[in-house]
């Protein structure tokens, strides 16, 4: 086992699909984040509507582990966003090879999309409420329900959140797959 500790490039793809898995969020939603919308004090980030899918703004309490991740990325800040990128766009854009050479060391098949489904589990499997997964998800239904919308802002979700990522932490400590 190598004991050297990871590049910079080799974190920032750690960093990315864990942030992807305790978040839920879309590939792209979260490789062009912005430090402009990360808010420390309030502890939310916010994935502005011209980087969403459904085009809405999307506020997202931010949990211990997605601090810690922020936290780490802002020490090793090189440009506006939390992912960078060597490419023309300045951020993360699709870590391919670097998912190739996990699931070549782990045997183990996935996508950033299965990190977003998983979450979409652990999520469903913690939170007794759909309307709260989906909307920890940005998701919206064919008949969004606009008082819904109100009821679940960002203060409303950190519970939740916060229930996901100890889940998938447990998760992790403890080995298991499910």
């Amino acid at each position: 086992m190598n004991d050297a500790s990871p590049t910079e490039g080799t974190r920032i793809i750690q960093d990315y699909l864990l942030f992807v898995l305790f978040t839920g969020l879309r590939r792209t939603e979260a490789a062009s984040i912005q430090w402009e919308h990360v808010n420390f004090q309030g502890r939310r980030l916010t994935i502005p509507r011209e980087n969403t899918k459904n085009g809405t703004n999307f506020e997202l309490p931010l949990t211990s582990a997605t601090l810690e991740i922020l936290k780490r990325r802002l020490d090793a800040r090189n440009n506006e966003f939390v992912f960078p990128g060597t490419g023309k766009t300045g951020h993360l854009v699709e870590p391919k090879k670097q998912i190739a050479k996990v699931i070549a060391d782990t045997g183990i098949q996935f996508t950033v999309h299965d990190l977003r489904r998983t979450f979409a589990t652990y999520a469903d499997t913690v939170v007794q409420n759909e309307a709260t997964v989906k909307r920890l998800m940005n998701h919206l239904t064919g008949n969004q329900d606009v008082t819904e919308g109100y009821k679940q802002g960002v203060e409303r979700l950190r519970g939740p959140a916060q229930r996901v990522t100890d889940y998938i932490l447990e998760l992790i400590e403890h080995g298991l797959r499910t």
